[in-house]
């Protein structure tokens, strides 16, 4: 086995990013069991100790952050954003919570742009099958706790016109949420764009490869 000392030297040589780290430590954990993926990615595996159980999705945005914003400081994580009183003001509205939910989902998207597959049925409908139960990987427990709740009200409600906009239109975020953002309001936001995941950041220093 290499030392943790190589398997290091070797991370912090190679040009990775936030995002990357984060979707590496994911499908490790998932992949824990399978001598592939383990040689495979050898260089975060060794980082990931503890408990052999199924991961929850609470397991997983914790091995993220200890392992790219601890271990590596490839992500940008702030705790009085995410887990403090600015966080909770970025949910204090459905309209914000519609924001973030959309966002999320978009930020996931565009890992294939550039790709045939970008934004075809399959890919939107596979990352919407997933968009609810996957937020507590990318948001702090009490974060998540708000998004999943509101997350499965509008997917229940709005599937379809959900996939039609990521499909089709050029402002997704806008077309889901309008409505929920000016019921109330009477007045668009300044902005359409929702909170964004920490493992979304582009970091300062980093060059983005795919895996």
């Amino acid at each position: 086995m290499f030392s943790n000392t190589f398997a290091v030297d070797k991370m912090q040589k190679a040009p990775c990013t936030c995002t990357v780290c984060a979707r590496v430590v994911r499908t490790v954990i998932f992949e824990l069991y399978s001598i592939f993926h383990l040689c495979l990615y050898f260089f975060v595996y060794i980082y990931i100790h503890g408990n052999r159980d199924m991961p929850t999705p609470e397991t997983i945005f914790h091995k993220i952050r200890e392992v790219c914003v601890t271990k590596m400081d490839l992500c940008a994580y702030d705790e009085n954003i995410y887990e403090g009183q600015e966080g909770e003001d970025q949910l204090s509205s459905k309209c914000q919570r519609c924001l973030t939910i959309t966002q999320s989902m978009q930020d996931v998207l565009l890992r294939k742009k550039g790709r045939e597959a970008y934004r075809s049925r399959k890919h939107v409908w596979g990352v919407l099958d997933d968009l609810c139960s996957d937020l507590p990987m990318r948001f702090p427990i009490r974060a998540a706790q708000r998004l999943v709740s509101y997350c499965e009200d509008l997917v229940a409600d709005y599937e379809e016109e959900i996939a039609d906009a990521f499909m089709n239109s050029e402002s997704p975020i806008k077309e889901i949420c309008f409505d929920e953002c000016t019921r109330k309001n009477k007045r668009a936001p300044s902005s359409w764009e929702g909170w964004k995941s920490p493992w979304a950041a582009v970091p300062r220093e980093h060059v983005h490869f795919d895996l």
